[in-house]
């Protein structure tokens, strides 16, 4: 999916950067999060546990988490480039530049369900994030043949 025309996806130029996806960078926690997710297995009505899941940054970093026992994610660890708080607290400092960044959220379902067992590889949501804005919930109501998302509180 092409991004939106006259939009500035380039990470900010101070934006700290790792080598190595096993870093031993700290966690980001939810509090400092600007996307969180949480998602429900629709099979069993209960959460999704241990769903792995990647966060991007579009043109930047990327991080990568798996849901917990309540199916949250509750850190992300940098899978290239630095942490998810850096990224978005120099984002946030830069100003009116790049008053919106796109983010992709993709959970990998295949691995959840079983290849043999969905009709989806996995799922993404790409957002629109807003300065202004905050922090964007996006739960994910999940099948093996079906999903739906939204904005949650």
């Amino acid at each position: 999916m092409a991004p939106p025309p006259n939009l500035n996806l380039t990470p900010p130029a101070n934006t700290a950067t790792q080598s190595s996806p096993n870093s031993t960078a700290p966690a980001t926690t939810a509090s400092d999060l600007l996307i969180t997710t949480h998602v429900l297995d629709t099979t069993t009505s209960r959460p999704a546990v241990n769903l792995k899941c990647i966060l991007k940054a579009m043109g930047g970093p990327s991080w990568e988490a798996s849901t917990d026992d309540n199916g949250h994610i509750t850190d992300w660890i940098p899978a290239s480039g630095g942490t998810l708080k850096n990224f978005v607290d120099d984002w946030k400092a830069n100003g009116a530049a790049d008053s919106i960044a796109a983010f992709q959220l993709q959970f990998l379902t295949a691995d959840y369900f079983g290849r043999d067992n969905t009709l989806y590889l996995g799922v993404q949501i790409t957002i629109m994030a807003k300065k202004e804005e905050g922090h964007y919930h996006l739960p994910l109501l999940l099948g093996p043949n079906s999903y739906r998302t939204y904005r949650g509180a």
